[in-house]
């Protein structure tokens, strides 16, 4: 019986843990200068370069300096899942073809997700099935 508290207890933690990061996830924005958004986040790992341009909107614009890889081995991503961009941007892939998704032959659906609503929120509703998994 304290075996199975334990591992209800670890289960909870667990799970409680990975719906905060799936909220954090969900309100990241794309651009902007907090630290938390994708432009400072690519900006900081020397994938993008801020090349100031008075013509531009927001006084610069963004040069591409490298190319984003998941890793070319089963080592070098592994190492690489630790990276908190790296899980960002598979978040967002995972999300993007949840809510547009593609087939096979990488053509996308004609018609559109039902569940692409305005109001509808990705964490929420894979903290559900996370739930009825466990």
């Amino acid at each position: 019986l304290v075996v199975l508290l334990f591992q209800a207890t670890a289960i909870l933690r667990v799970s409680s843990q990975v719906a905060h990061k799936w909220s954090a996830y969900e309100r990241t924005r794309s651009f902007g200068d907090r630290s938390e958004s994708f432009e400072s986040m690519f900006t900081k790992a020397g994938f993008l370069e801020k090349v100031p341009n008075k013509n531009a909107p927001r006084g610069f614009d963004l040069a591409f300096k490298r190319p984003f890889i998941y890793g070319t081995t089963f080592f070098e991503r592994l190492r690489l899942r630790g990276n908190p961009l790296v899980k960002m941007v598979m978040w967002r892939a995972l999300r993007h073809n949840f809510f547009f998704p593609v087939d096979e032959d990488g053509k996308k659906h004609t018609q559109q997700s039902a569940l692409a609503l305005p109001l509808f929120s990705f964490k929420s509703y894979l903290h559900m099935r996370l739930g009825e998994t466990v």
